[in-house]
């Protein structure tokens, strides 16, 4: 990404973002971060993609799928990575202990998924 940004001249901004500050974007705009120039401090962040339910989710850049969704209140939440579920515990606990293996597994796998389902 950064090749083609580079290429076609195109602008990269850095918006500088404190503490409870929030940043929304729509599906079109690249996104990431740059790297942590102060190590000693967090750079969490809350995610959520706001989808009409008449849409399907675009994951990977390539597969479609149709979200599950919980109904909280009245306002229907798709949750795939719901901590209540025994699974997306084990599978944070991995990923949080052994972050490179993890990675690379994941990226193995999604490879493997998106050439069979090609």
């Amino acid at each position: 990404m950064i090749e083609t940004i580079k290429t076609s001249n195109l602008e990269c901004r850095a918006p500088a973002l404190a503490k409870g500050d929030v940043l929304f974007w729509n599906a079109l705009t690249v996104h990431g971060s740059l790297p942590t120039t102060q190590p000693e401090h967090s750079r969490r962040s809350f995610t959520a993609h706001f989808i009409p339910k008449s849409q399907k989710f675009l994951q990977y850049q390539k597969r479609v799928s149709d979200p599950v969704y919980d109904d909280v209140d009245g306002a229907l939440i798709s949750r795939p990575k719901d901590q209540a579920k025994f699974l997306n515990r084990l599978v944070l606990f991995v990923e949080s202990r052994f972050p490179g293996p993890f990675q690379l597994a994941k990226k193995t796998a999604i490879k493997f998924v998106m050439a069979r389902e090609a």
